[in-house]
């Protein structure tokens, strides 16, 4: 052995879950790689383990990648036991295990105990085996550490008993919630006063981010989990402690503040609880503790662990997961960080790869980007780590339930006005082909949506989408149609995880073959966009389609490049010929700021129609296309109105058949 020649730079942990609730076959691995400043976590079982820099391994479940600087593909070995005594560390490469003050021979072995650490280079080691009293010693990690050792025990428990995967999910549900509460009882005995106040305290601080995160302007009542199991009386005095800490803290309560309030939270807690000017009772402390980790045990187990309660409150619109440690929200058109915490990497990856099996669909390091929804509808984006490079990654724009036509859209989001509604529907009803454009959560899907319950229930209607958003045969505009029966048929593409990919452009030249009337693609990318135009071109019209561009000149240039990626035969100028022939009109959206006086006062964002423009005739000596604005938005950013421009588009007699349009439209009622 020899005496070592520099520090690690960086730290893992290597623990048994609190053996003196009976567990003794999981352990908890936790892992920083070089100049991290995150831990990864693993739940891994007696075994033995293999520990190194390969990449290539890292779905190995029996090995441990490591990052860092010049690290052997296999540095060490562990082997372990059901207890910590029988643990063995085995150097697998000459002068670089670092064990204690000695670097380890290859092939030296030797025992590892409670707080022995194990270097190589800049990563290393810890192996502990915690008490229940050691676990739970410090506020800032024991609640943690206590979700994970109920977790682990209740997986413990489910694997022994076979029988309950023959049961429905209802009652697994209420067989593993009988065992949390067991398991919970059987910690109880370790909680001192001392602790127990610690880990309500924790437990409260959730509960107030939870609380200001669902604030709505109606206010909201204190949230409480569907596994919490708390007593009315409790749940009373709950919500006149919440109330209380809030008037100590100074909490605003309004959507627009949360993030001021969250900040509050979290640098005035400790200052209010020391100064007891909230008294808590034992019993719902105990309460407050039990809830916390039955929540997360359960919501881990059947639900998207912490995700859950973000997935419920409605005023969030968006969530967003850079890393385990840093989670962001859009709440009333604010994107912040809400300052929540998971406990580790390998949590945000087990949800995302949930979220992958629940849609059909893999999410493995070979294949580390999805694209999925969830049981709600919502829209799904998850990258793994190493792809993405601070953390897995899941992005998830929450469905909204709501169906919006044009007339909710305007009177209740003001998104377009009087005359734009006007003219967009007597547009639909005239058969002219739309794009809506517009940047990532613009409301580009909503308004298609809207776009498509204009058209009439006698048009047979096939709908063509990467993830199936669109509800078109979920509402009715006029009460004549209520509960009749559309003729649509809805059509998603397909990855290549499960058979033979089925793309948009194979679902488009299938759908030509279905007798639409018209054609809806949810977006159009890539070569599809070719089969779109000339779908369009080919007595389907009325078709609609959206697009990612800022404007309707870019948008031209964009849906020209994508025809070309579908071709090497035709040449720009026909690619051209072909976009002039087939679109009539594009909508562009944008977030801007609101129109409402009163919520834009408090900097509110809306989305918003900022133009409509017909697509004029293709240009032979120039080989442009000019582009016809009809209605407009001006001072977006400060005091947004809707104008129109005077210019009255060349189908205007299409749209006088079959409605009550007026050409009056195009001068009046612009901004009503």
């Amino acid at each position: 052995m020899k005496m070592p020649s520099s520090a690690a730079k960086t730290t893992g942990v290597l623990k048994p879950m609190n053996d003196n609730t009976g567990l003794r076959r999981r352990f908890q691995f936790l892992i920083m790689d070089a100049g991290a400043y995150r831990a990864r976590e693993r739940v891994i079982g007696p075994s033995t383990y293999f520990f190194g820099g390969d990449p290539s391994r890292t779905n190995d479940v029996n090995y441990v990648f490591l990052g860092g600087s010049a690290l052997p593909l296999v540095a060490f070995r562990v082997d372990l036991t059901d207890k910590p005594e029988g643990w063995r560390l085995t150097a697998l490469v000459p002068d670089l295990v670092e064990f204690g003050n000695e670097i380890l021979d290859q092939g030296d072995r030797v025992a590892l105990t409670s707080g022995s650490r194990v270097k190589v280079r800049d990563a290393s080691v810890v192996c502990v085996s915690p008490s229940a009293q050691n676990a739970i010693r410090r506020n800032t990690e024991a609640l943690s550490e206590l979700q994970l050792s109920v977790h682990n025990d209740l997986m413990d428990f489910e694997e022994r008993q076979s029988a309950i995967m023959n049961l429905t999910e209802t009652e697994r549900k209420e067989k593993l919630s009988d065992q949390v509460n067991v398991l919970l009882g059987e910690i109880t005995p370790f909680l001192t006063p001392s602790v127990r106040e610690n880990l309500a305290n924790e437990a409260l601080v959730q509960h107030l981010e939870l609380f200001c995160l669902a604030t709505d302007d109606a206010g909201s009542e204190t949230p409480v989990s569907d596994y919490a199991q708390i007593s009315v009386s409790e749940r009373q005095e709950l919500k006149g402690v919440v109330q209380r800490m809030a008037f100590e803290l100074t909490l605003s309560g309004k959507p627009d503040e949360t993030a001021a309030d969250l900040q509050k939270i979290r640098e005035g807690f400790g200052a209010v609880v020391t100064q007891a000017k909230v008294n808590i009772s034992g019993e719902l402390q105990l309460s407050l503790i039990k809830a916390a980790v039955r929540d997360w045990v359960m919501s881990q187990r059947f639900n998207m662990g912490a995700l859950e309660f973000l997935l419920k409150a409605p005023i969030i619109s968006e969530v967003m997961i850079c890393s385990h440690d840093r989670v962001f929200v859009e709440k009333v058109g604010k994107v912040f960080d809400t300052g929540l915490r998971f406990n580790s990497e390998h949590e945000v990856e087990r949800i995302a790869k949930r979220i992958a099996s629940n849609d059909n669909k893999a999410l493995t390091m070979r294949d580390p980007l999805l694209d999925a929804r969830l049981d709600d509808g919502s829209r799904v984006n998850a990258v793994l780590q190493p792809t993405a490079l601070l953390g897995s990654a899941i992005t998830i724009r929450k469905f909204n339930s709501s169906v919006f036509t044009l007339g909710t859209l305007r009177a209740e989001r003001n998104m377009l006005s009087v005359a734009m509604e006007r003219f967009l529907r007597a547009a639909v009803n005239a058969r002219r082909n739309i794009v809506v454009s517009g940047g990532t959560g613009t409301g580009k899907t909503t308004l298609l949506n809207a776009l498509g319950l204009v058209i009439p229930y006698d048009d047979r209607i096939v709908t063509i989408e990467d993830t199936g958003e669109l509800k078109i045969a979920q509402a009715a505009e006029a009460e004549e149609d209520v509960g009749r029966a559309r003729n649509l048929v809805s059509l998603e593409a397909r990855a290549e995880n499960f058979g033979a990919p089925i793309t948009i452009r194979d679902l488009l030249r299938n759908a030509l073959r279905m007798r639409p009337d018209r054609i809806i693609v949810g977006e159009c990318r890539d070569g599809a966009a070719l089969d779109m135009l000339q779908a369009m071109n080919t007595g389907h019209d009325g078709s609609m389609t959206t697009a990612h561009a800022n404007s309707p000149e870019e948008l031209l240039l964009r849906l020209e490049n994508l025809a070309l990626q579908g071709t090497n035969n035709l040449p720009a100028r026909v690619v051209r010929q072909q976009i002039a022939s087939a679109i009539d009109l594009v909508v562009q959206v944008h977030r801007t700021a609101s129109v409402d006086p009163q919520e834009r006062a408090m900097g509110r964002k809306q989305r918003s129609i900022v133009e409509i423009a017909e697509v004029g005739a293709f240009e032979e000596h120039t080989g442009e296309i000019p582009i016809y604005p009809i209605f407009e938005m001006v001072n977006q950013n400060t005091e947004p109105q809707f104008l129109v421009s005077g210019y009255v588009p060349s189908f205007f007699d299409d749209l006088l058949e079959g409605s009550d349009f007026q050409v009056n439209d195009f001068f009046e009622g612009a901004n009503a």
